[in-house]
Parts: C-alpha cells; structure tokens; sequence
C-alpha cells in the first residue's frame, strides 16, 4: 500500500474551495498521473486482478470523483454516465463531487472524519491510498512456496520503492510543496525499513569514498601503498 497525503498551505488556505479548487486538483492530478505512469508502478498494476487494477490505476483518489469522465447524449447537459476514473476533462461541481462519494460511502476515506460535510465544504486536507493486489499462492501450495512467494514480493516491492518511487515522491512534492500552496506527505508498507536501508547505504557510499580519498592522500604524500 501507499498513501499520498495533501494539505493546503500558506497561499492555499486562500482558495476559495480547499483542494477542490481547480489548482489543487490539477497539481494533484500531475503528481499522481507521475506516478502511475512509472514503469514498475504499470508492470505491477497489470499483474493485479481484474476486479483490484482500479485499486493502483487510477487508485483510490479524490480524483475520481472530482474529474469523472462524463458521457452527454445530444444537447443534453446531464451526463448520461459517468464513470469514476479520474480522467474527466471537466471538473465537477463541489456539491457533485461530495454526492458521488456519499453514494458510495468513501468520504472519510479521502477527507479528515473531523471535517463537516456540506455542499460548499472546502477541505484543507486530502488522502490518496493505492493497493497492489497481486495473487500470491492457492491453497494447494506448501508452507514453504508461500513463504518463498511472498519474500520474493517483498523484495520486488523494496526495489520499487528504492529505484522508482521513492526519488519521484521526494521530487515531486518538492517541486509541490514549490509552489507554496500544498504540502505532501506519504507513507507505505514497509517505508520505515526501506528508508533506513536507503540512509544505510547512502552512508557506505560516503564511507567508501572518505577511505578512497584517505588512501590516495597517503599515496601521494608517502609514495608508497601500503
């Protein structure tokens, strides 16, 4: 799993819709689209099950509800249908947006529970969750092969988040928290070890090259290797 968390800041608190304001959801929607569009992040998306793709792809985002995509039939200006997968053209209204989440019983898992629901809410904080749902092992497998497959995942899923989420997350809500408007923050299965591991081995490297530069000093000051 992973969790994106927004929170408006400095100029932010200043738009009139919280983080339905159009700004906040276009910088949202650049930063996510960033990383499902992430070579790891579509090769583990495709191996999910059917029925949990949405669950990584788009995930499970205000932005489904915000940004649908919206079907009209003529001239008429009420969508025929409307499909939660945040890739509308067109946002909708605050009030649209609050419904649709409402129906289907998720407010709470994108706005704070504190938060008073109302047609004109305008929220100051935000969460984004993606699951990869991979198939594992059957019942016919033996203790040791699902232990064995699931290892195999953990060090599938350290990789990733090493090599291709992680820097894109630190760069992209650098660049974010940038524009001095939102604040990002995020947590993952995991994260607490892999970033340890990461500080680890970024430390071995400047060990690695103190000692390289020590012996090239006595090298040339002493002429001699040993």
């Amino acid at each position: 799993d992973l969790y994106v968390y927004y929170e408006l800041t400095g100029k932010g608190l200043q738009l009139t819709d919280g983080l339905f304001h159009s700004k906040a959801i276009s910088a949202i929607s650049k930063f996510e689209n960033s990383l499902i569009e992430l070579p790891g992040w579509q090769t583990l998306c495709r191996e999910a099950a059917n029925e949990s793709k949405g669950l990584c792809d788009p995930g499970m985002t205000l932005l489904r509800y915000v940004v649908p995509t919206q079907v009209f039939e003529g001239d008429s200006l009420i969508p025929s249908e409307v499909t939660l997968d945040a890739k509308g053209y067109e946002a909708v209204e605050t009030v649209t947006a609050i419904e649709l989440m409402e129906q289907d019983e998720v407010t709470t898992l994108f706005l704070p529970e504190e938060l008073e629901i109302t047609n004109d809410v305008a929220p100051t904080a935000v969460r984004t969750s993606f699951r990869f749902r991979l198939p594992c092992c059957t019942s016919a497998d033996s203790m040791a092969s699902r232990r064995a497959s699931t290892n195999a995942f953990k060090t599938r899923w350290e990789n990733f988040v090493i090599d291709e989420v992680l820097p894109l997350l630190l760069e992209g809500a650098d660049e974010l928290e940038g524009e001095k408007f939102i604040n990002v923050w995020y947590s993952a299965s995991d994260i607490d070890s892999i970033e340890v591991k990461v500080a680890i081995m970024d430390d071995l490297v400047l060990v690695a090259l103190a000692l390289a530069y020590v012996h090239v000093y006595l090298f040339v000051h002493t002429r001699s290797i040993l």
